[in-house]
């Protein structure tokens, strides 16, 4: 078709239009830890650095540890610069450098 309206009952257009609207096949759970990778990795990173911490200190030193880095990010947040400024690297992608 080279220009203008199509024609009526042009196939065409409906197989476009089909192709549009089909259903999108869900990732399998091979896809899905593939896009999520970074992420996995981090937390099981986190949770075997966790479990190392609770073996060598003991329970209550690594409650206190996690609770003092909680504070430690709460308080980084409430300081406006500081929170400006995760704010603008979270929204542009890029990394920002702290002076």
């Amino acid at each position: 078709m080279a220009s203008g309206w199509p024609r009526p009952n042009d196939p065409s257009i409906m197989s476009s239009l089909e192709f549009a609207v089909r259903q999108v096949r869900r990732p399998g759970p091979i896809e899905l830890a593939w896009h999520w990778r970074w992420e996995l990795e981090a937390l099981i990173v986190t949770i075997g650095l966790s479990a190392v911490i609770a073996a060598s200190l003991g329970i209550v030193w690594f409650a206190a540890a996690a609770g003092a880095g909680l504070a430690a990010v709460g308080a980084r947040l409430r300081w406006p610069p500081a929170r400006y400024r995760i704010a603008a690297r979270a929204s542009s992608g890029e990394p920002t450098v702290l002076s």
